[in-house]
């Protein structure tokens, strides 16, 4: 008779064992896997069928076909939801998530079973079912899936990791497939070198260090190597804003200065118009009107960060040989943190001048600021090489054309969470080897 309590622990099992492989595969390999209600759902159908199928008869050939059908057929449908153009890049990270961790836990779990208990029959399967075996299984998957949520699902941080990466966790399950091998020859009652069960206990604790830590140490690696290059993102924005507010000491240093000397110039002005010198007296209100002109921003948008952020960009634009055409205010301020500002514009504005880097012909850029009753409309042009047309039907899909892809092409997807955390929307197209992203921002 199956009881409540091991259809219980079955099932939570199950679960947590899936949750813990779909996570890893999206978080780890590839940001485009979907953990949505319907996920949940097919999860949690697979961990309610799976120990009934094991608690009815363990040794059923047809039961444990169905049962793995159950399994294999519920993470393929999970799988192959989403954009079909990537529908390759989830299959590997499926599979890469099963050489590292559904292969790996599966061994150090079996390992940690037989150095407990001496006495299973290590080539019999039964000991899988075992509640002993799924409570520790279980509760390794919840260790690794609160440190991936802490580390990872918390912060919304997706590594991708790269072939060397992954052919560094792929050679650390091969490390546990030979540990597992000399843990079944050592608990092998043939033979004559059964160990005490202390050493035992203390191989337990050195594979449970190791399986632990190298893994963490590998995500934490990663996770510091993107916060710092947050840091670096955070520490332009502050050099922005430093060199934004020098420009306005300078600025108003210097309108001090005309004003101080305004009087004198205009007596000189008015002195060479009595003498009858009505040439050099104009060719000095050229000189006043061009100083006038410097002291005059090239770029006004109703907001003061975001006109330092632009200035910013272009001098880089004008030695890049880039045309540009800005036009527009915030006739009401932009209601936005600096910090937000420069990932939504200095992002958008660095992607504009690379793409345009990128292009043999015609280097162009421009960005028009228009209002509706409610909305700004922030449409921002650039052209673009053919080569840099991205593949992918969603351009938000972290699309990069530098070679470290592991560490870029967040760009796009970081200005549209960045603007819908303030309520705004942003589209983007592609025509004519021309790249517009419009962005939506309410009113203040």
């Amino acid at each position: 008779m199956i009881s409540v309590f091991e259809l219980l622990s079955g099932f939570i099992f199950f679960f947590v064992y899936d949750l813990t492989f779909i996570v890893i595969a999206r978080h780890l390999f590839c940001d485009k896997l979907i953990i949505d209600r319907i996920t949940i759902i097919l999860m949690t159908v697979d961990a309610l069928v799976s120990p009934v199928l094991e608690l009815i008869d363990y040794h059923s050939t047809v039961l444990s076909a169905f049962d793995t059908a159950v399994s294999y057929g519920t993470l393929l449908i999970a799988t192959c939801r989403g954009n079909p153009r990537t529908l390759f890049r989830r299959l590997r990270a499926v599979f890469d998530a099963f050489l590292i961790f559904g292969f790996s836990v599966s061994l150090y779990c079996a390992q940690v079973y037989i150095l407990l208990f001496p006495e299973t029959d290590i080539y019999a399967v039964e000991f899988m079912n075992d509640f002993r075996y799924k409570c520790y299984t279980a509760f390794i998957c919840i260790i690794f899936l609160g440190f991936l949520y802490t580390q990872l699902v918390k912060k919304e941080l997706f590594l991708n990791f790269g072939w060397r990466t992954r052919l560094l966790l792929i050679s650390f399950s091969v490390f546990i497939l030979f540990c597992s091998e000399g843990v079944f020859y050592i608990t092998d009652r043939k033979n004559s070198v059964l160990l005490p069960f202390e050493i035992n206990i203390l191989i337990i604790l050195g594979l449970t260090i190791i399986y632990i830590v190298v893994p963490g140490f590998i995500i934490k690696n990663q996770t510091s190597t993107l916060f710092e290059t947050g840091q670096k993102h955070h520490q332009e924005m502050l050099e922005l804003e430093t060199r934004h507010f020098q420009k306005y000491r300078d600025a108003q240093d210097e309108t001090r200065r005309f004003r101080h000397d305004i009087l004198n110039n205009l007596l000189t002005v008015q002195t060479l118009q009595k003498q009858g010198k009505n040439s050099e007296a104009a060719d000095y209100i050229d000189q006043l009107l061009g100083q006038v002109s410097e002291l005059s921003p090239k770029v006004v948008t109703g907001s003061d960060m975001l006109d330092t952020i632009i200035s910013s960009k272009l001098d880089t634009m004008e030695e890049s040989g880039i045309c540009y055409a800005i036009d527009g205010v915030f006739d009401h301020g932009l209601n936005m943190k600096s910090v937000d500002m420069c990932t939504v514009f200095a992002n958008a504005l660095d992607n504009a001048i690379e793409a345009c880097e990128k292009t043999d012909g015609k280097r162009t850029f421009e960005m028009r600021i228009k209002r509706t009753a409610s909305f700004y409309v922030v449409n921002i042009k650039n052209s673009m090489s053919e080569t840099s047309v991205p593949k992918s039907g969603n351009v938000f899909s972290r699309f990069t054309t530098k070679e470290n892809r592991a560490f870029h092409g967040y760009g796009l997807g970081n200005i549209k969470k960045t603007v819908e955390k303030y309520g705004g929307e942003t589209t983007v197209s592609i025509e004519n080897n021309m790249f517009q992203l419009n962005i939506l921002l309410p009113v203040a």
